[in-house]
């Protein structure tokens, strides 16, 4: 056999299974032709017409026929005495035995040797391809996941929800690690229901081919998650969902959860919005793991899969009276520090800036705070232009901005949390009665981090209980970033004792809880989204929302509008908690007329926030001048300037907004979107 046949020969056993039958029918096929040739050859060599290629199949398809033909041969029909069969004894010897021979040997060996070996081939084969996810079904109605890391067990968790028997379809998942390690770690962490959910499929997330394979175009839904050891995990990532697009049919949109690992990634997709060729087909959700916790601690305040409940940074909440302010000590401007921040600076917002000038402040320590924060400032430089920041080393402070309109503050730090005079300060904020303090230990080295939230001043713990252990005032709040499990830290946080030093030390951050499928955070922007719309139209808020038309009006949005619906959204708690309501009471009273003047203030300072950390910048008094004379007119050099040049004529306080070409002022968006935030969450 010549080197390609044989090849070909390999290639076809090894591959598609009508390929393995198609190569065994020509075996069998080919060998019986060659006994049936010799039969036939031999029978006319001796003379013997009465056995034929007919008997040669009895003997290939069952070789125990062997015998009785060949004994059969030496009958002789016509020779008989006295009605008795007698053996013609001439015959044999001209009688083919061999071709029969042959032909019992060739069945047996086509039988009993190539079909069984092959059927045990392919059983075999097809194991194996299972095993390691070479198996292609026909999938439909399905949820794909693309990749595979420490965030999908609790992925998949979250999509087969509560009530497993009810889930109808698969969960395809693709990677490209070993498919039989991948199964043996997932379904560690998964139940057997869950486990009976899941086909696991060996695969590329930029092959159009595997891709085509999974039957990514009839998905319910897509999971863009990426692979641990990916070297440029984003953009392969956006790779991947361009080569998705092109597989979806026109006319039709698949929505696809994109895991952006890198926060300067994730920014990016939050204020620009994705390609033309992609959105047509995708409806875009990107996430951040480091966003996902910062939304737990700050928003949500409590981590479902690990079972911790964290308190708000604003506590019981701060009112238009309160001396207070949230305080945020952030150590280690990690990527999840720096995310911790920012996110804060979008939802700490208080009527009592309003009232008292009472401004949240966020503090960063770092050994390197001097060139992390020029970074910070130069990729954020709209907002801490207009936002007052200090920088503090060796304990002398020097103000970088000392002013700034906007109800925030920061503060970076330049050296170790061990250092004396850091020490010393970290005390003195705890000592401060005026300063709701939490702590965040942000380190990426999971021993250093614990040891820094382990290891603080006394002031820290002992901040809150009294002598005989009751409540005073305000504890300080310690985070510890934990990667992998919160056990450790909830051990030490248990005991009978009256006082426990560690009683308020809590994990975060750990990857088996960093993706987090939050559908009432999800409705409420979308509810937002269409009163935002829909406000002028009914004069205030509308009195339903129609389910079909807010999910249209929120797929028509882009990517930075769906954003700031979310931050807006973000801070309805916080909001209510300031004038005394409860979101998660069943019986949600009405705002009183004084409560939404006060919550209309705090939200479009919290807009402004929003705004000016995505890159827009107020007018410049000559811009400003040019776009109240177009108002005059036709109003279209204030849209103009926002879309061309990122310089948004809102951008200001709130008692300095004007009027829009309607001739109304543009606070009744900030009264509207408050007025509705009640129904927004009773619908």
């Amino acid at each position: 056999m010549n080197l390609p046949l044989k090849r070909y020969f390999d290639k076809s056993l090894s591959s598609s299974w009508w390929k393995q039958l198609l190569c065994l029918v020509i075996i069998l096929v080919v060998l019986f032709l060659a006994s049936a040739l010799l039969v036939s050859l031999a029978n006319r060599e001796s003379g013997d017409i009465r056995f034929n290629v007919g008997d040669a199949l009895e003997v290939y398809l069952d070789p125990g026929n062997f015998g009785a033909k060949v004994n059969t041969s030496y009958i002789n029909l016509d020779a008989t005495k006295d009605g008795r069969v007698c053996i013609d004894n001439e015959k044999k010897e001209g009688f083919p035995y061999w071709a029969f021979l042959f032909t019992a040997l060739a069945g047996a060996t086509a039988f009993a040797g190539v079909l069984i070996s092959m059927c045990g081939n392919y059983v075999q084969q097809r194991v194996d391809k299972y095993r390691k996810g070479y198996v292609r079904y026909d999938f439909r109605n399905h949820t794909v996941i693309l990749g595979c890391n420490d965030m999908v067990p609790t992925l998949i968790r979250q999509i087969v929800g509560d009530k497993k028997e009810k889930f109808k379809g698969k969960i395809v998942l693709m990677t490209s690690r070993d498919v039989e390690a991948v199964r043996e770690q997932l379904f560690t962490d998964l139940d057997r229901k869950e486990q009976d959910k899941i086909v696991l499929v060996h695969g590329n997330r930029l092959s159009a081919e595997d891709l085509k394979n999974i039957k990514v175009s009839k998905a319910k839904r897509i999971y863009l998650i990426g692979e641990d050891d990916d070297v440029d995990h984003d953009t392969l990532n956006i790779n991947s969902l361009e080569i998705i697009a092109k597989q979806i049919p026109e006319n039709m949109k698949i929505g696809c959860v994109t895991y952006l690992r890198n926060r300067s990634t994730f920014v990016l997709f939050q204020t620009s919005d994705i390609m033309d060729e992609v959105k047509k087909k995708i409806d875009f959700y990107p996430f951040n793991f480091y966003e996902t916790w910062a939304r737990k601690l700050f928003v949500s305040c409590e981590s479902k899969i690990n079972g911790v409940s964290y308190p708000s940074l604003d506590r019981d909440g701060i009112d238009k009276d309160s001396d207070k302010y949230v305080h945020l000590i952030i150590v280690g401007m990690t990527q999840m520090g720096v995310m911790l921040g920012m996110e804060a600076a979008h939802v700490c917002h208080f009527p009592n800036f309003s009232t008292k000038r009472r401004k949240t402040r966020i503090t960063f320590i770092d050994e390197n705070a001097d060139a992390e924060m020029k970074f910070l400032v130069g990729a954020n430089n709209r907002f801490f232009e207009n936002c007052r920041y200090t920088c503090r080393h060796d304990g002398c402070e020097m103000p970088l901005n000392a002013d700034g309109f906007l109800d925030v503050e920061f503060e970076f730090i330049k050296g170790n949390v061990v250092d004396g005079w850091i020490r010393s300060y970290i005390e003195e904020c705890a000592d401060n009665d005026r300063e709701i303090l939490t702590i965040a230990s942000c380190m990426d080295d999971t021993a250093k981090s614990l040891a820094a939230g382990l290891y603080l001043p006394d002031a820290v713990y002992d901040k809150g209980l009294s002598v005989d252990g009751r409540k005073e005032k305000d504890e300080v709040v310690v985070l510890v970033r934990q990667n992998t499990s919160a056990e450790l830290l909830n051990i030490i946080k248990k005991g009978n004792a009256k006082y426990r030093k560690y009683r308020n030390v809590y994990p975060f951050g750990m990857l088996n809880d960093g993706c987090e499928l939050d559908e009432t955070l999800t409705g409420w922007a979308k509810r937002v989204n269409y009163l935002y719309r829909v406000l002028d139209d009914f004069n205030g808020a509308p009195p339903h929302y129609p389910c079909n038309v807010v999910d249209n009006e929120w797929n028509d949005c882009s990517v930075s509008d769906k954003w700031s619906n979310i931050y807006n959204a973000m801070t309805i708690p916080t909001k209510l908690r300031s004038v005394g309501v409860d979101y998660k009471s069943l019986t949600l009273r009405n705002l009183t007329e004084e409560e939404i003047g006060l919550l209309a203030e705090v939200e479009h300072n919290r807009w402004n926030v929003e705004k000016l950390l995505m890159g827009y910048r107020p007018v410049t008094e000559k811009e400003s001048d040019e776009i109240e004379k177009s108002i005059a007119e036709d109003g279209s050099l204030k849209k103009d300037y926002k879309n061309r040049l990122k310089a948004h004529y809102d951008i200001r306080p709130f008692a300095d907004l004007r009027e829009d070409k309607n001739g109304k002022n543009v606070n009744r968006y900030d009264f509207g979107i408050t007025k509705g935030i009640v129904d927004i969450i009773r619908n």
